[in-house]
């Protein structure tokens, strides 16, 4: 650490070393506690629940997720790690001098890692293998910290083995707590930053789920690098409801890529609500087949469609049924979002005569407007501005793309109107949170 500081950082250096921690104390304070000779198996146990117990904050905090049976797995793993090595450093030290029996330990090698591979494999398949719980706070980890160590000083000190029970079902009750429950309160709203593209969640205050497009122009495998991390972080493992607001590219083909996953490595989507327009194009339908493939149930949405989800409520501004346009932008779904005193208006990449449209159907002042069309000089025209009057405005682009956006002209109307911009070329993603009265915005600022 005097020579690599920055290790601190990194997740697997602070899981090797938390790893051997966890050996070091928590299974001498077990052992302490039970005061028995124990089997193998179970001494194993113990040891495999320990490394667990001090790793969780940190595999929580990088991988947002844990396999619930880590255990379980570890009892077949670890038994195998003193053959493994075993067999690499004879397989090493033959293959200097080339000497053909080589292969035999190469070969052995070869298949426990395969066969650690067949266990990963059957023990993250499956609904319920891997519990999402999000990412914790600081304040979270360092309470979690706390608890353990002092837990760990008491079942010395302690006495009567019945005080030492209850006190270890106590802290770990609280430890797990800590890590994994987290009530959701008001409405909290993430654009996120994907480049040229638009992919925006939304959790309402009953702790449902919304993705309003996922895609991007200039960024590969957004789902796998940022979309599914993003939601992995919130605590979230599953999307309740996704919106296609139009087949464009950049606002489906991360929803592709995560229908396109097996269901261990991503997300699963529930519903997908796509535009009911008239004619479709090969996207639209590629979609809606894929989605109904995975088993994800497809919707239409239409203009004056209006759904309830606790105190948030969710109307359909465009399309109107049946809407057939030469451009993919103009039908895109435009969505009105009101809790209490907060709005939010998803408006997709719609321009033109239904962007028009939009000012006789808008619904008063809006505290957030996610502006159309990336900033393009030809979106957000000033009547609709006035308008609405945002408060705030959101806005996704990409870092020097091709196209220009957002555009001055497009700047200088939101400016008019009194509306704070944020960007997330310069942003990063965007964070909304609010109580239905207050509000905060946070900035996932580029490194």
């Amino acid at each position: 650490l005097i020579t690599k500081p920055m290790l601190t950082g990194d997740a697997g250096f602070l899981l090797s070393f938390g790893a051997v921690t966890g050996i070091a104390l928590i299974e001498p304070a077990f052992k302490h506690l039970i005061d028995l000779e124990l089997p193998g198996t179970i001494e194993s146990a113990m040891a495999s629940f320990s490394v667990m117990l001090f790793t969780l904050p940190i595999l929580l905090y990088f991988y947002y997720q844990i396999p619930i049976f880590s255990i379980v797995l570890n009892l077949i793993i670890v038994p195998l790690l003193a053959v493994l090595m075993i067999m690499g450093i004879i397989t090493a030290l033959l293959g200097l001098f080339g000497v053909p029996i080589v292969a035999l330990p190469a070969a052995l090698c070869h298949l426990i890692i395969l066969f650690y591979g067949a266990c990963c494999r059957i023990f993250s398949e499956g609904d319920g293998m891997i519990i999402v719980g999000g990412r914790p706070s600081a304040l979270r980890i360092f309470l979690y910290y706390l608890i353990l160590f002092t837990m760990i000083i008491l079942l010395y000190r302690l006495k009567r083995k019945g005080f030492k029970a209850l006190l270890l079902l106590t802290a770990l009750s609280a430890m797990l707590l800590l890590m994994f429950f987290k009530p959701v309160r008001g409405i909290d709203y993430l654009m996120l930053d994907i480049g040229q593209g638009d992919c925006n969640l939304l959790r309402s205050p009953t702790g449902n789920c919304y993705m309003v497009d996922c895609g991007s122009s200039d960024e590969k495998e957004i789902a796998k690098y940022k979309v599914i991390p993003a939601v992995k972080s919130m605590g979230i493992s599953k999307i309740d409801i996704a919106v296609m607001t139009h087949s464009d590219a950049d606002h489906i083909n991360g929803f592709e890529e995560i229908l396109g996953m097996e269901e261990a490595q991503g997300i699963k989507i529930k519903t997908l609500l796509m535009p009911d327009i008239g004619e479709k194009d090969e996207s639209y339908r590629r979609l809606m087949e894929l989605a109904g493939k995975k088993g994800c149930k497809v919707r239409l949405i239409k203009k004056g469609d209006e759904f309830k989800d606790g105190e948030m409520t969710v109307r359909c501004l465009n399309p109107e049924k049946g809407c057939r346009a030469e451009d993919a932008n103009d039908y895109s779904t435009v969505l009105s979002v009101r809790y209490r005193n907060f709005s939010l208006l998803l408006t997709g990449d719609v321009q033109g005569e239904n962007e028009e449209k939009l000012k006789e159907e808008a619904e008063g002042a809006y505290t957030i407007l996610k502006v159309a069309h990336h900033g393009s000089k030809n979106s957000s025209p000033e009547e609709l501005l006035r308008l609405i009057r945002p408060g705030y405005a959101l806005i996704s682009c990409g870092r020097e793309n091709r196209y220009g956006h957002p555009h001055k002209e497009t700047m200088e109307r939101l400016e008019a109107v009194g509306a704070e911009s944020f960007i997330t070329k310069d942003s990063g993603a965007i964070e909304v949170k609010s109580d239905g009265r207050n509000l905060k915005i946070k900035e996932f600022l580029r490194k």
